[in-house]
């Protein structure tokens, strides 16, 4: 999955408590209590990995859907 703001992305996942690694490809890897490990690359990539369903990898999926909706003015 993309999403086209990253920085949102990453800042959402800051209120939660997790481990997080950078990789010299641009892959900056999040991972979870629950064993949900979320690899963002800056690219605007978004694979998710380990134990996805959870309510909250849901609500990642949701976030980053929203991210996405365009702003109609």
């Amino acid at each position: 999955m993309k999403c086209i703001n990253i920085a949102c992305l990453k800042a959402y996942f800051s209120g939660f408590h997790h481990q997080y690694d950078m990789k010299p490809n641009g892959q900056n890897m999040y991972t979870f209590p629950s064993g949900l490990v979320i690899n963002v690359y800056e690219t605007g990539s978004v694979v998710m990995q380990g134990v996805t369903n959870t309510p909250f990898a849901t609500n990642v999926v949701a976030l980053i859907n929203v991210i996405n909706t365009p702003v109609q003015p």
